[in-house]
């Protein structure tokens, strides 16, 4: 990623590269943060995927609760028609 690159004035990886570099770490340091990184992602994937699981649930349930009552609405309205308009 070339914006991530270091150059001759710094840059913004330039911090990142000597806090590792400061720290006497080597590639073990950087395999750990990689390492994290990605779990971290994986746990906000899981976590949305919870979320939109049960926002699903929720509205089939909304789905299922109101069918009966839209269908009993325009039945009604309809006079001798018991055909809902869906």
């Amino acid at each position: 990623m070339p914006f991530l690159g270091r150059t001759t004035y710094g840059g913004p990886f330039n911090a990142y590269y000597e806090a590792l570099a400061n720290l006497g770490s080597g590639a073990w340091t950087t395999l750990v943060l990689l390492l994290v990184l990605v779990l971290v992602l994986l746990l906000v994937l899981l976590v949305l995927e919870l979320v939109l699981l049960h926002l699903y649930l929720i509205l089939r349930l909304l789905l299922a609760l109101t069918t009966p009552l839209l269908q009993s609405t325009c039945a009604t309205r309809r006079g001798s028609r018991t055909r809902a308009w869906w």
